[in-house]
């Protein structure tokens, strides 16, 4: 290899490397600053469905108490009306209501859930405790409350089974903080810990729950991940440099740095880290490593030849400094390219992971170019120097040559298995698949969706056509319809309306009543009942009526309870409904509306969708021409865009194979996954054409490129095909996803570098 002796000047790159060194010292003194936030608004940002319901929730607990959590505790039982299970719901209720942080508690034994007459009073009705003793005639008309008499109860208290007490803990707390909503949470675990130590069995649902357990789950995964990744990279690293300890040394100090340095970056654009900023932490450790293998290898192979070690320095930066360029800009622009989704987590993962890059590049050709010269500057021994090749790449050459038909027909053959892959990628966003199956938030959250009820809430509405409409006798006829035509459909569980709730009321209070009490409250209490549940004494003892219709009461809704379906079967169930009501109308000027439910669900598929096409598509554009320009050459730029989309399209193709959804994450690996298959691409041709330009024939050019830059191309994959696996130990399924896809699709890349890039130029 010829290195221009003395015609470089090393100077600058000197303090260039003091200057990155002192940017890094500056960026590990933030580290301090450093913290991982776990809300639940970034783990639902990729499914548009739960996150509105969860800020309707929130907004709506933000109008009754400014600090209001709700906490549901599902206690279970071989019977919940057995006496043993009241005395042991009792104490549960007890203990919670003691703890300080909670200032009310629904459940069958706590508060008033029996409506009952009082004529005199105002209201004149008043809601009395359902269970007040143990007595087996007492739980028994409990149990047909819940069952016949108030149904209403059902899987809001109790779920149909009776296997099932439903707990609902209102607490006013502050949890703005990790600090805050950890000590909330190990508050309410202390209260209910007792009773899990007598062997009562519970699970227990909040959002500060959830947070708290992805926070830890984070950390766990973050410690998990350092000694997995350490392993990795010190044995391919050894078999990389053929076991030169100083240079491995060296590569592993430039990477601490970099990994060092990566938290204080973060700080920078970032209040705290997440679920996915935290994957920056493995991915750009491995694009730093593939950087360092290329600048580390071209070092070795010039101190190998027996020169100096400033003339390996100047080496570097003759055969590696501008494909490495050249292939960070595409890595950086593959992952800039995610700031054009519509998914804001997605979009500060693209910012984090671009700067990352260029400071990672930094590093590179900065501090870690002045390690290998203070570590590995004593003179190589003559054995080195001599030792033979490994490969025969002139027989390698021959095999692509020979099977370049067969290369051709299997190319086409994968174009069309990655087209039907294609059709089968499922954009069905579940936000507890982002949870492992043993999670304990996952599991309590599937129990409701499959125990009580159903987790999907759809609010259709009801709209009268003028003010107090809803109070009308036609209206209210129609509205009873509306529910009989709802639970006609089989995938509806529940349907909420105000009149079939009034009715229950109404009934449970007066049916066991004398005669005289029934026909005075037939005449005084029915035709009231509107103005009664909704005034503001009725609303303190059962809170939440007003849900059921606006302030005007010209708008009322129905609400329907399903378990979780897919987004297609949904919309159809919706549309079938929506069409039914219309038809039962007694006249045109009653609007029947689903449209923000629909919406909602299909912007909540389509974001997804238009996410992965768009930061796919403008990874692909912005690669293409940063292609055109560094070689100046369109044929070029179009061939390496198309061996490198081959691999990418069958990752994508892959995911619909294995069923892996789109979301937030796995909707990042076509981007990124391109930006990186790019480099070894860009690798080879910058220095196949650096060949040609020294008077090397093609074939010659290639025997030459697979010799200098075969080693670290498989090394680099290897690499970062090892730390993306390491992903497969995460606590979190779409990151194991992520990590698979991404080394599935840079195993793709490194045949198509090896295989179809030489068939291809060799021509």
């Amino acid at each position: 290899m010829e290195v221009p002796k003395g015609k470089f000047n090393l100077d600058p790159f000197r303090l260039w490397a003091v200057l990155v060194a002192l940017v890094c010292m500056g960026l590990i003194g933030r580290m301090d600053h450093f913290t991982l936030g776990a809300d639940l608004e970034v783990l639902l940002s990729g499914d548009q469905r739960s996150l509105d319901g969860y800020g309707s929730v929130n907004s709506r607990m933000e109008q009754v108490e400014g600090n209001l959590v709700f906490v549901l505790v599902v206690v279970e039982f071989d019977d919940v009306f057995a006496p043993e299970s009241i005395t042991r719901l009792r104490e549960i209720s007890t203990a919670c209501m003691e703890n300080p942080h909670v200032y009310h508690a629904l459940s069958l034994v706590y508060p008033p859930f029996r409506p009952e007459v009082e004529l005199l009073s105002v209201p004149p009705l008043k809601m009395q405790p359902l269970i007040t003793g143990l007595s087996e005639a007492e739980l028994e008309t409990a149990r047909g409350y819940c069952k016949d008499r108030l149904p209403l109860l059902q899987n809001f208290l109790v779920t149909p089974d009776n296997r099932r007490a439903m707990m609902w803990l209102m607490c006013e707390s502050d949890v703005s903080t990790s600090e805050l909503n950890q000590k909330y949470v190990e508050s309410i675990n202390a209260t209910l810990a007792p009773f899990a130590e007598m062997g009562q069995r519970f699970q227990v649902l909040s959002a500060p729950h959830a947070e708290e357990e992805i926070r830890l789950t984070l950390w766990k995964d973050m410690w998990q991940f350092l000694p997995i990744a350490s392993a990795v990279l010190l044995v391919v690293l050894l078999l990389t440099f053929r076991f030169s300890l100083w240079m491995v040394l060296a590569v592993l100090l430039a990477q601490a740095l970099g990994l060092a340095a990566l938290p204080g970056l973060i700080t920078l654009i970032s209040d705290k880290a997440n679920v996915f900023t935290v994957m920056l932490f493995p991915l750009l450790t491995g694009l730093h490593l593939a950087m360092l293998i290329h600048v580390g290898t071209a070092y070795q192979r010039v101190r190998n030849e027996g020169q100096s070690a400033e003339d390996a320095v100047r080496a570097v930066f003759q055969t590696v400094f501008r494909s490495s360029a050249f292939a960070g800009l595409t890595t950086a622009a593959g992952l800039f390219s995610l700031m054009a989704s519509e998914v804001p987590s997605v979009r500060e993962f693209g910012f984090i992971g671009g700067a990352g890059m260029f400071l990672m590049f930094a590093i590179t050709f900065g501090p870690a170019l002045l390690l290998l010269r203070f570590l590995h500057a004593g003179k190589v021994s003559a054995a080195v120097q001599e030792k033979p090749r490994l490969l025969d790449y002139g027989r390698w050459l021959g095999s692509v040559r020979r099977w370049r038909p067969a290369i051709a027909v299997g190319t086409l053959l994968l174009v069309g298995a990655m087209v039907w892959g294609w059709s089968q990628v499922r954009t069905d966003i579940r936000a507890t698949e982002f949870l492992e199956p043993a999670s304990p938030t996952r599991q309590v959250v599937e129990l409701c969706d499959r125990e009580c009820g159903g987790i999907n809430v759809l609010r259709i509405e009801l709209d009268s056509g003028r003010a107090d409409g809803v109070g009308d006798k036609q209206f209210v006829e129609f509205l009873n319809r509306v529910r009989a035509i709802a639970i006609t459909h089989e995938e509806v569980k529940m349907a909420y309306v105000y009149p079939w709730v009034l009715d229950q009321i109404y009934h449970a209070a007066v049916d066991d009543e004398s005669k005289l009490v029934r026909t005075m409250a037939e005449k005084l209490l029915k035709p009231n009942m509107l103005s009664i549940l909704s005034s503001e004494a009725f609303e303190e003892m059962l809170p939440l009526m007003d849900v059921l219709f606006d302030q005007e009461k010209r708008k009322t809704y129905l609400y329907v309870r399903t378990r979780f379906m897919p987004a297609e079967e949904y919309i159809a169930m919706i549309h079938s409904l929506v069409r039914e009501l219309g038809e039962a109308r007694p006249d045109e000027t009653i609007g029947v509306s689903a449209t923000d439910g629909i919406h909602k669900i299909l912007e909540a598929d389509r974001l997804i969708v238009r996410s992965q096409s768009d930061t796919a598509g403008i990874t692909c554009l912005l690669v293409g021409l940063a292609l055109v320009v560094i070689w100046r050459s369109l044929p070029l730029a179009l061939v390496a865009l198309f061996i490198n989309a081959l691999p990418v399209g069958l990752v994508v193709a892959l995911q619909g194979f294995a069923g892996v959804p789109l979301n937030a994450i796995t909707i990042m690996v076509a981007a990124v996954a391109f930006g990186i298959a790019v480099d070894d691409t860009i690798h080879f041709i910058t220095h196949w054409r650096m060949a040609r330009e020294r008077g090397l024939d093609s074939e010659a050019a290639l025997k030459d490129t697979l010799e200098v830059k075969g080693r670290p191309i498989v090394c680099t994959t290897l690499i970062l095909a090892g730390i993306l696996c390491v992903f497969g130990f995460s606590s979190f399924p779409p990151v194991v996803h992520f990590g698979f896809l991404l080394a599935a699709g840079l195993a793709g890349a490194l045949v198509a570098a090896l295989g179809l890039l030489p068939a291809w130029l060799g021509r």
